[in-house]
């Protein structure tokens, strides 16, 4: 009994130090294994308005880094939620959802920019910084106005007395299965390298 409860400790606390590389108090990097929680939300600044009674600020973020090698690049895109920019005023595990679908979105994102990244890469000898921060703003167009359409259906349902989040939870999911090759475990450190 006494190894069983020294292992249970020992997991958590093992636990607890993955959970630890891809967040810190300001910043949650998207992970497969961990979802929003209402305490992500610490942001005291309430944009309260007839609709909204929460809100997540996610965001796509772009470190390109050259190597000793010219033709190796690096390009990291994370899929961030700035915790201190989150704010909630009514929680509910429904709207939790609805939040974590903004994440998810963002992530798929992050996915397809990745995605176009290496058929850049696989495509051209040398890689031109000029069209990598295009590939990069032309996702990030695509992604806030995929947001806007998501949240403009929802509330379109939801004052209907519907919701269709379940249907748009299946489809974000689906895609993140689509671009599954494209998912990165990036930790703070990564995000801290620059």
């Amino acid at each position: 009994m006494k190894y069983f409860s020294l292992l249970i400790v020992f997991l958590l606390n093992l636990q607890a130090v993955q959970a630890q590389e891809y967040e810190n108090d300001s910043i949650l990097i998207w992970n497969q294994n961990r979802e929003l929680t209402w305490k992500d939300f610490k942001s005291d600044k309430i944009k309260q308005d007839q609709f909204n009674a929460a809100g997540v600020s996610t965001g796509l973020f772009l470190i390109y880094k050259e190597t000793s090698n010219q033709n190796n690049e690096e390009l990291m895109v994370f899929a961030l939620t700035l915790k201190k920019k989150s704010w909630v005023l009514k929680p509910s595990k429904k709207l939790l959802n609805h939040e974590q679908t903004h994440f998810n979105i963002t992530e798929l994102y992050a996915r397809k920019i990745r995605n176009e990244f290496e058929n850049y890469v696989s495509e051209n000898e040398v890689n031109d910084f000029e069209a990598i921060k295009n590939i990069y703003y032309k996702f990030q167009i695509k992604r806030d106005s995929i947001q806007k359409i998501y949240d403009q259906e929802i509330r379109e349902d939801w004052n209907n007395g519907r919701c269709n989040q379940k249907k748009w939870d299946r489809k974000v999911d689906s895609l993140l299965q689509v671009y599954k090759d494209y998912e990165r475990n990036y930790t703070i450190e990564d995000l801290e390298e620059e």
